[in-house]
This record gives C-alpha cells, sequence and structure tokens, in this order.
C-alpha cells in the first residue's frame, strides 16, 4: 500500500525550511539545545522539529518502531531539509523525542505539536503527508496509528477524512 503524496508541496515544503530566513513560528524548543553546531543548522532543526514529532508520533502510535518506518523517517527528514542536516543531529533529534514520549499523555503531546504546526498550513499538510506515508511504510495500519493521524488533521485544522485517505 502507498500513500498518494504531492511532490510539489514537499518541494515547496523543503524549499522553506533550506530558507534559513524564515524561522519556525514554534518557539526554540529546549530538547535540542547543542545539537547543531551553527546557529543556521539550529534554525533548519528548530523549524522541522514539530513534523518530526508528528512523524515519530504516528510512528510510535502502535509501540512498535520498526526498521522500515526508521528508514522512513530517517528519509523523510533528510528530504525534507533538502540534506542539510547531518544524520547524526537527525538521529539527535529523534533520540530527544523518545524521553517525552511517556512523559506526556499523547493526546496532550498531539495536540501541542498539532498547535505548533497549525500556524503554517504547507509545513502541517506536508506533516500529514508524511505521516500518512510512515504509516503504510511497514504494511501493516493499525488502529493507534489511525487514531494519531486524525488527531493530527483535527489540531492542524485539515480534514481528518482526507487525511485517513492517504492510507489507501
Amino acid at each position: 500500500m502507498k500513500a498518494r503524496f504531492d511532490p510539489a508541496l514537499t518541494q515547496r515544503v523543503r524549499s522553506l525550511i533550506a530558507d534559513r530566513g524564515r524561522a519556525s513560528l514554534a518557539p526554540d524548543d529546549p530538547r535540542f539545545e547543542g545539537v547543531c553546531a551553527t546557529p543556521e543548522m539550529n534554525a533548519v532543526l528548530n523549524r522541522v522539529a514539530p513534523i518530526a514529532e508528528a512523524l515519530f508520533l504516528v510512528m510510535s502510535a502502535d509501540g512498535l518502531c520498526s526498521m522500515e518506518e526508521k528508514a522512513a523517517l530517517l528519509g523523510a527528514l533528510r528530504t525534507i531539509t533538502d540534506d542539510e542536516l547531518s544524520e547524526p543531529a537527525i538521529e539527535a533529534l529523534i533520540e530527544r523525542l523518545e524521553p517525552t514520549l511517556a512523559a506526556e499523555v499523547l493526546s496532550d503531546r498531539i495536540s501541542r505539536v498539532g498547535s505548533q504546526l497549525a500556524g503554517d498550513r504547507d509545513d502541517s499538510k506536508v506533516a500529514i503527508e508524511l505521516s500518512a506515508a510512515l504509516i503504510v511504510a511497514d504494511g501493516i495500519i493499525t488502529d493507534d496509528e489511525r487514531h494519531v493521524l486524525e488527531q493530527l488533521a483535527e489540531e492542524t485544522g485539515h480534514d481528518p477524512d482526507a487525511a485517513l485517505a492517504l492510507l489507501g
């Protein structure tokens, strides 16, 4: 099963994220301090962090993080940053998302991430599309993954039914 993508949208978001002059609307996340060596790369990381967290939440929804899902997550982050972030920086970003998983109620975390993404329609749409792609990456679509995708769509102002339709 493959999700349908809008490559033009992904390209636009990639360009926006790579444009260091356009900062994230969300404040810098203290979890990512010290990951990047330069302020420019830190700006890229903070811009992509809410998208990464949305993808991470979808990936973690069923309690299993398959190798296919992890590879898809790394690939998605490399793609949308146009390889502006090093693989160690992307891995550090993902590692710093994990401890929060058990410390925060899932619905609250989805709401927080959704509110960070909701301010930018393109970023939130690409987060939904990439989340759908990540869900189908391992060939198994669970109810928990569907629920996270549906809630992310609601929190970002997108049609939940349209988001679920991306799953095929």
